[in-house]
C-alpha cells in the first residue's frame, strides 16, 4: 500500500521567497479573484509605495534564503551543487498529481505531489514551491512528496502556490513546467469516505472503507474485511449505511448515533445493490432484486461487465425497518437503477433502461435519466430528463448538488453495464435551464466516474484511472458558480489497490465515534 511522504532524516532551515516590487508605481494593488461561494470575488488591498517597499525590504532582510527539506540521505555537497539556473526544459519530467490551474481548499495542508521522470539512475530531484511570501525547496530521490508537518501550511495563507520539479543527473539538470495552484478562500470541512478494492474483482480478498480528511497526510481506516465485500456506502449527519456481501448473502449494515449512543443494525433486504439516503436520514432508496450476468475480465481498466436485465427501486424506513416498492420507479417492464435524493428530499433521480438480446447477446441500447416526486416514499409520476433520452447514449450515477442548482451525471458507453467504463465522463446539467456541459476535469481516454458533491456545492470528489498504471485514484476538483470545473488534484492513490465510490461525509459525523463495525458485521452473518 502506498504511503507517500515519509520525511526521513529531514533538516529544516528558515527562509523566505524572493519578492518583487515595481518602484515605478505610486502604489500597488494585489488581489484574488473569488466569487461569493467560489473563486471569483475580487478582494483588493491598496498600500502606499513607500510603506510597501519598506515592508518588502524588511521581509527580505529577515530571511534571505528559502526553507529547505533534505531527504533520502542526500549529502550537503550535492544540495549545494544543485544548479537549477542551468536547467533545460524536459518533456519527460512533469508533475502528475496536480494539474496547472487547480484549486485546493485552504485547509489542504498535506497535498500529494507526484511527478513522472523517465529513466532510472542516481537522479536527485529538487521540488520547488513558491508563493508571494513563502519558499520551500525539497531535495529527494523519489518521485513523490507529501508534507507531514507544517511545511505546506505556510503557503495556505496566500492566494497561490507555484510548484516545479528539477532533476539533476549525469546528463545535466532539467526542469518541469511550473504548475500554478490557487488556494480557495475557505477550508473544506467535509471528509471523503472511499472504498479500497482489489485491482481485479475478487470479493474474498481484503477490501476496506477509508476516510480522507484535509490536514492529515494519510486516510484513516473505517472498516476492513478479508472475505466480505463492502459495496455502496452512504452517510448522513449521524449515520453510516454499508451494503455488505459475504458469499451469496447480502446485508444492509447501519450505524446510527443518537446522543452518545450508537445503534448497530443488520437488515436482510434480499438481493439489492445501489443505495441512497434521504437528507433527514429517515428513508433509504435502494435497487431491489437486480438481475444480471457478471462477466469477469482480466483487465485493470474494465475488470468486469455487469449489465442488469431487471431491477426496481424500493424504499426502506430506517426507523421501522419497513420496505416497499417506490411508485413510479418500480415498473417490472424496465430497469430502474442508481437512485439519488435532492438536497431537500422532495425528489428522486434515477437511471431507467431496458435490456435487449440479439442472437444470444445481451446489451443495453441506451440509458436515460428520470426524476419523480418522492412524497415521503409514496412516489409519483417519473418524468424523463430532456437531453438524456437519445438512443445510443448512456446516463448514470446522477447526483443533485446540495444547493439544488445542478444535476451531475456520468455519460459513457454503458451497453455492457456502467461500472468502471473507460469511456465514462462527468457532466453537469443546470436544473433551471437544463443546459448540459461536459466538465473540463475529465481526462481523455480514461474513466472519470463515481462522483460526490461537498456540502457547499463547490467541490466534486471522483475516481479516475487516468494514470499509466490503470489503477483508479481519488481526485478533487473545484466547481464555480457558473458550473466551470478546475483541473483536478489527486488526493489518494495506492501502488496495488484501487480507489472508488467516494462519498463526502458530513462534517458533523465522526465515523471514528461509531466504533469498530467489523465485529458487528461478523455477528450479522453468523445470526440465522
Amino acid at each position: 500500500m502506498l504511503r507517500p511522504g515519509s520525511n526521513r532524516h529531514a533538516t529544516f532551515v528558515t527562509g523566505c521567497a524572493r519578492l518583487r516590487y515595481d518602484f515605478g508605481q505610486r502604489g500597488s494593488r494585489t488581489g484574488f479573484s473569488e466569487r461569493e461561494g467560489g473563486v471569483r470575488l475580487r478582494h483588493r488591498l491598496s498600500v502606499p509605495s513607500p510603506l510597501l517597499a519598506c515592508g518588502l525590504l524588511l521581509s527580505c532582510l529577515a530571511c534571505s534564503r528559502p526553507a529547505k527539506v533534505v531527504l533520502d540521505g542526500i549529502p550537503g555537497d550535492v544540495v549545494a551543487a544543485f544548479d537549477r539556473a542551468r536547467a533545460a526544459p524536459a518533456a519527460d519530467l512533469r508533475i502528475t498529481s496536480i494539474a496547472d490551474g487547480a484549486v485546493i481548499p485552504r485547509n489542504h495542508a498535506c497535498p500529494l505531489i507526484e511527478w513522472r521522470a523517465d529513466g532510472t539512475g542516481d537522479s536527485v530531484f529538487l521540488l520547488e514551491l513558491r508563493s508571494h511570501r513563502r519558499a520551500l525547496d525539497v531535495f529527494l530521490k523519489g518521485r513523490r512528496w507529501q508534507p507531514e508537518g507544517r511545511e505546506f501550511e505556510r503557503f495556505l495563507s496566500g492566494r497561490e502556490v507555484r510548484i516545479r520539479v528539477y532533476r539533476q543527473a549525469a546528463a545535466g539538470v532539467t526542469a518541469s513546467d511550473t504548475v500554478r495552484v490557487a488556494i480557495a478562500p475557505r477550508p473544506l470541512g467535509d471528509r471523503i469516505a472511499f472504498r479500497v478494492v482489489q485491482p481485479l474483482f475478487n470479493p474474498t480478498l481484503p477490501n476496506a472503507v477509508e476516510v480522507f480528511a484535509f490536514g492529515r497526510p494519510r486516510p484513516a481506516r473505517f472498516v476492513e474485511f478479508a472475505d466480505t465485500c463492502v459495496g455502496c456506502h452512504v452517510y448522513g449527519a449521524a449515520s453510516a449505511f454499508l451494503n455488505v456481501k459475504r458469499g451469496s448473502e447480502r446485508r444492509l449494515v447501519s450505524a446510527q448515533r443518537t446522543g452518545d449512543a450508537v445503534q448497530l443494525r443488520g437488515r436482510d433486504l434480499g438481493a439489492f445493490s445501489f443505495l441512497a439516503l434521504s437528507p433527514d436520514g429517515r428513508h433509504a432508496a435502494y435497487v431491489h432484486a437486480p438481475v444480471g450476468d457478471l462477466v469477469l475480465k482480466d483487465t485493470l481498466v474494465e475488470p468486469f461487465d455487469y449489465p442488469y436485465s431487471a431491477a426496481d427501486i424500493h424504499v426502506l424506513d430506517t426507523t421501522t425497518g419497513a420496505t416497499w416498492p417506490l411508485a413510479g420507479a418500480s415498473d417490472p417492464n424496465v430497469v430502474e437503477d442508481m437512485p439519488a435524493f435532492s438536497a431537500d428530499g422532495t425528489r428522486l433521480i434515477f437511471s431507467r433502461y431496458r435490456m435487449e438480446e440479439t442472437d444470444g447477446v445481451k446489451v443495453i441500447p441506451g440509458m436515460a435519466l428520470a426524476e419523480l416526486p418522492f412524497n415521503e416514499g409514496r412516489g409519483g409520476v417519473a418524468v424523463p430528463l430532456a437531453g438524456t433520452t437519445a438512443a445510443g447514449s448512456w446516463h448514470y450515477f446522477a447526483r443533485y448538488s446540495p444547493d439544488g442548482r445542478w444535476i451531475s451525471f456520468c455519460r459513457g458507453d454503458g451497453r455492457n453495464g456502467i461500472y468502471a467504463r473507460r469511456s465514462s465522463d462527468i457532466y453537469l446539467m443546470s436544473v433551471a435551464g437544463r443546459r448540459v456541459m461536459r466538465l473540463s476535469l475529465n481526462a481523455e481516454g480514461s474513466m472519470d466516474s463515481w462522483h460526490s458533491w461537498a456540502a457547499d456545492s463547490h467541490w466534486l470528489a471522483f475516481s479516475s484511472n487516468r494514470e499509466a498504471s490503470g489503477l483508479t485514484a481519488l481526485y478533487l476538483a473545484y466547481v464555480d458558480d457558473d458550473g466551470n470545473a478546475s483541473p483536478p488534484v489527486k488526493l489518494v492513490g495506492f501502488d496495488a489497490m484501487k480507489v472508488n465510490t467516494p462519498q463526502f461525509v458530513p462534517e458533523a459525523l465522526d465515523l471514528a465515534s461509531l466504533g469498530d463495525v467489523a465485529p458487528f458485521v461478523e455477528a450479522v452473518f453468523e445470526t440465522p
